[in-house]
C-alpha cells in the first residue's frame, strides 16, 4: 500500500509539472555523469574560482574555455567514483591552508589586510568556503591519482641519459649555457620523465574512464539548447 501510495505521488509530481501554464528556467544541464548532474551554474562557479587562482577575470573566459572546464569537471566526477571505491584519500587542512595563503600573497598589497582580502574575493565573485572546498578537492584527487599511478611509472638510467643527450644537452648548447655533467641533473630529469609519464598514464586512464561510463553532454556549454532545469511561477 505504501508503495501505492509512493508511485501515485511521483506521477502526481510529474503531472502537475507537465501541466503547470508557466516555469521558470532556474538553471541548465551541461553534462550528465552516470546519472550525476554538472549544471551550468556549477560551471560558472567553477570558472570564477579558476580565473581567481590565475589571475585572470571571469569575463575573459571564451565558451571554449568554459568548455574546457566542462570536460576537466567530468573527469573530475569519474575520478570522484573511483576516490570512493578505496580508503578516502583527505586532504590535510594544512595543505588547504597553505594554498589559500599562497594564492592571497600572489595579489600582493590589495590583499594584505583581511578587508582587501575579501575585497579581492568579492570582486572575483568568489565566497571563502568555494575557494577553501576548492582547493581541498584539488589537494585530495592529487593525492589519490599520485597514489594510484606513480607506483607503475618505472624511469630506468638509460631513459635518463637519453633525455639528457637528445634534448638538455642540445638547449644548453643552443642557449650557450655551460654544460652540467649528467650525474648533477639526473635526479631533476628523473622527475621530469615521471611527470610526463604520468600525464600519458592520466590521459589514457581517464579515456579509458570515459569510454566506461555514460557521458551525456546535451549541448556545448552557451548554447540555447542545453537541457533546462525549470522551476513552476
Amino acid at each position: 500500500m505504501r508503495g501505492r501510495r509512493l508511485t501515485f505521488t511521483l506521477l502526481l509530481s510529474v503531472a502537475l509539472a507537465v501541466c503547470a501554464p508557466a516555469s521558470e528556467v532556474i538553471d541548465r544541464i551541461v553534462a550528465i555523469v552516470n546519472g550525476k548532474l554538472i549544471l551550468q551554474s556549477d560551471v560558472e562557479e567553477e570558472a570564477r574560482v579558476e580565473a581567481l587562482v590565475a589571475g585572470q577575470k571571469p569575463a575573459d573566459l571564451k565558451s571554449d574555455d568554459l568548455q574546457t572546464i566542462v570536460d576537466r569537471m567530468i573527469d573530475r566526477q569519474l575520478v570522484h567514483e573511483q576516490m570512493r571505491s578505496v580508503r578516502e584519500v583527505a586532504p590535510t587542512s594544512q595543505a588547504v591552508e597553505r594554498r589559500m595563503k599562497q594564492l592571497r600573497q600572489s595579489f600582493g598589497q590589495a590583499a594584505e589586510s583581511d578587508a582587501g582580502w575579501q575585497k579581492v574575493l568579492a570582486d572575483a565573485g568568489v565566497t571563502e568556503e568555494a575557494l577553501r572546498a576548492h582547493f581541498a578537492e584539488e589537494v585530495q584527487t592529487m593525492r589519490f591519482l599520485e597514489a594510484r599511478l606513480r607506483p607503475q611509472i618505472q624511469v630506468d638510467a638509460a631513459a635518463v641519459e637519453q633525455y639528457y643527450r637528445e634534448k638538455l644537452l642540445p638547449e644548453m648548447r643552443k642557449s650557450g649555457d655551460k654544460e652540467v655533467p649528467l650525474a648533477d641533473v639526473s635526479a631533476r630529469i628523473r622527475e621530469v620523465l615521471i611527470e610526463q609519464k604520468l600525464d600519458q598514464s592520466l590521459t589514457e586512464w581517464l579515456k579509458s574512464l570515459r569510454e566506461q561510463s555514460n557521458v551525456r553532454i546535451p549541448a556545448p556549454i552557451g548554447g540555447n539548447t542545453t537541457t533546462p532545469v525549470q522551476q513552476a511561477k
